[in-house]
């Protein structure tokens, strides 16, 4: 599941620095820094070069573990001002937005084909009335 929930991880976090240096605690520098290396991981989930090490948690974990490989103490400032709960409740609510994106796009066609379809009986229907009474 971790895997599903890797990109909305990353969306979130990416948020979440916004926030933070919104509010005083980040500075443009490390802002700049972390967002750059969430976009980084970002791309690496998308092309599919992503994955959990074997002795990570979660996706949290390896995020964090990733940025302070690379950023060193900037990298544990993504956690700021959010517990574990948060985070996991801001990305199965992005999980199934997409989810629910994606349903939508693939019923689309059909729902405007019955929409046309029922148009058009709407027109039979009203030109039989007009000749039978």
């Amino acid at each position: 599941m971790d895997l599903y929930l890797a990109p909305f991880d990353v969306l979130g976090s990416l948020a979440h620095t916004r926030m933070l240096e919104s509010v005083g605690l980040l500075d443009k520098k490390d802002l700049g820094d972390l967002q750059a290396a969430l976009k980084e991981i970002y791309r690496q989930i998308e092309k599919g070069d992503f994955t959990l090490q074997d002795n990570v948690e979660d996706i949290h974990s390896q995020v964090e573990l990733l940025l302070t490989q690379k950023l060193g103490d900037a990298g544990k400032k993504i956690h700021s001002a959010r517990s574990r709960n948060d985070q996991v409740l801001v990305d199965i609510k992005l999980f199934l937005r997409s989810e629910i994106e994606s349903i939508v796009n693939a019923i689309l066609p059909f729902l405007n084909c019955c929409k046309t379809r029922a148009k058009n009986l709407r027109i039979i229907y009203t030109l039989a009335i007009r000749i039978y009474n």
